[in-house]
């Protein structure tokens, strides 16, 4: 009985050890408002809200669907349009939330892929009231602009309504990085008051410090199909992960 006795106390007091390790671990974090996404499951989580135009649709991926994969698709047949945001636009539906704010110090990581490099155009980042006069948010366009390269990225950076007078002074941030088909690659955003970069697997692409919204913001990923010679692409992006993390 004192061997048994004895031994419990050892267990008890492990147990009690890794609970204050665990306690200590969870306060470390809770000076931060954060958002993770794996995208397991048969269903995406309710707290998105869904655009759809055309045939595009999003869900979660049948495959690849190990590890998770959220998929937004713009298929061939007609013009299609599948956007998918962590909180929307007041007004504009049932989920009036805009969660996120460059003030408070903002960070986001995504894992994706697309299946093609033409045809398409595509967003990841974040937007808010009244957009697109407020975004952050990276871009591809297949087709080039005042200052951007065709078939690449780049950034655009709305803090006003007066992008609409002088789009390109909004959107002249050209990392020209283009992804390859069907591989994976890694956004990183790091934002603070007049200030925000943006990484592209690991790599440091680019730093702004104007036009910077310091309003509420949501984070959308968005894709379009485009037309040519009258037929319209088949165009999907996945979604590994989603992680975004600000002060509380």
């Amino acid at each position: 009985m004192r061997l048994r006795l004895a031994k419990l106390r050892r267990l008890a007091s492990g147990i009690t050890l890794v609970g204050i390790v665990l306690v200590s671990g969870a306060a470390s974090r809770i000076d931060k408002v954060t958002w993770f996404d794996d995208f397991l499951g048969v269903n995406l989580r309710p707290e998105y809200s869904l655009s759809l135009v055309g045939k595009g649709f999003a869900r979660l991926a049948e495959k690849p669907a190990i590890g998770g994969w959220m998929e937004l698709a713009a298929p061939v047949g007609e013009s299609s349009v599948a956007r998918v945001r962590l909180g929307e636009e007041p007004g504009s539906s049932h989920f009036n939330n805009l969660n996120w704010s460059i003030e408070k110090n903002l960070f986001a990581k995504i894992r994706l892929q697309l299946n093609s490099t033409t045809g398409l155009r595509a967003t990841v980042g974040f937007v808010g009231e009244n957009d697109p006069d407020n975004v952050f948010a990276l871009e591809y366009r297949s087709v080039a602009t005042a200052h951007c390269d065709k078939n690449s990225w780049h950034l655009t950076a709305i803090d006003s309504p007066d992008w609409k007078n002088n789009r390109a002074a909004y959107e002249s941030y050209c990392p020209n990085w283009t992804h390859e088909a069907d591989q994976p690659f890694v956004i990183e955003f790091k934002l603070s008051p007049g200030s925000g970069s943006v990484f592209i697997n690991g790599q440091h692409m680019i730093d702004v410090t104007e036009h910077i919204t310091k309003g509420a913001l949501a984070f959308e990923f968005q894709l379009w199909d485009e037309e040519n010679n009258g037929v319209w692409s088949d165009v999907r992006m996945s979604v590994d992960y989603l992680l975004i993390e600000q002060d509380r």
